[in-house]
């Protein structure tokens, strides 16, 4: 007997038919959930100072870009070695990490001290426009959502979010 899966549910009674309440190495997607990428070795040194904020994103091409963000540098991974495309000297520390989402092709970056940075393979630069400091950032289907703001007030509750799609 087959049964459809309902998705992840995992306040829902275990005994509910297709609620999936507990599962480890899958990820949401377009079509639900998927596995997730396999650990692999890398040849990749250590950054050259502490790493508060990585995260891998897979761009429209299937391609991969992974991103790290240390206190003042942004970097990207490539085969054997970290390229530094920062845009500036940032602000980032261990109570104010880096937070990163993808947009496309686009690997947007915030921490709280800094306006939102965007990369699209060369180096990270300011959102232009009006973009806050922002604590957590997150593609959410076509918007970006900035969440924690400082636009020029420090907004702990407050968000922001883009006019895309």
């Amino acid at each position: 007997m087959r049964l459809p899966l309902a998705g992840y549910m995992p306040n829902m009674d275990p005994q509910t038919p297709g609620a999936i309440v507990d599962c480890a190495n899958f990820v949401s997607s377009q079509r639900g959930m998927e596995a997730a990428p396999s650990a692999i070795s890398t040849t990749l040194p250590a950054l050259a100072s502490a790493c508060y904020g990585m995260n891998t994103f897979r761009k429209l091409d299937n391609s991969s870009v992974m991103v790290a963000g240390a206190a003042t540098k942004l970097y990207v991974a490539g085969t054997t070695s970290w390229s530094d495309v920062s845009g500036a000297a940032y602000s980032a520390s261990s109570t104010n990490r880096w937070s990163f989402c993808q947009y496309g092709n686009i690997t947007l970056a915030s921490n709280k001290g800094d306006t939102i940075q965007a990369y699209s393979g060369t180096t990270f630069a300011n959102v232009s426009g009006s973009a806050p400091k922002a604590a957590f950032i997150e593609t959410v289907n076509q918007f970006i959502f900035a969440a924690n703001v400082n636009d020029g007030a420090d907004k702990p509750d407050g968000w922001a979010c883009s006019a895309l799609g």
